[in-house]
């Protein structure tokens, strides 16, 4: 069974906690992502402790799969609008949601 957000939050000792996306991109040619956050908080210890400022999660796709060492078993929907994603004048709607997930290794800032 997947642990709990507080469990795996927990389970990461000291690291970052991201939240609430700002939307970003991906580039399926070169494998690479990158996308803003609205919260930041400091992971110490296993409990979340300071905010820190909204910056952007970026990375190597595959590698960062590579790299995930835990997900919860919760969905959770964290918007309360529907928002659009499109290339080349194309546009789809979209919502941001999902469960928590750890990764070891993901570039920030």
């Amino acid at each position: 069974m997947a642990p709990e957000a507080p469990k795996l939050i927990e389970s990461i000792g000291n690291g970052l906690l991201l939240k609430k996306s700002k939307g970003g991109q991906v580039d399926p040619i070169r494998g690479t992502f990158n996308f803003g956050t609205g919260e930041i908080w400091l992971i110490e210890n296993g409990e979340v402790t300071d905010r820190k400022r909204p910056t952007t999660a970026a990375g190597n796709t595959i590698q960062t799969l590579k790299s995930i060492i835990g997900i919860n078993n919760k969905f959770d929907n964290v918007t309360h609008s529907i928002g659009f994603c499109g290339k080349g004048g194309q546009a789809v709607p979209t919502s941001i949601g999902g469960g928590w997930m750890a990764v070891k290794n993901i570039t920030i800032g």
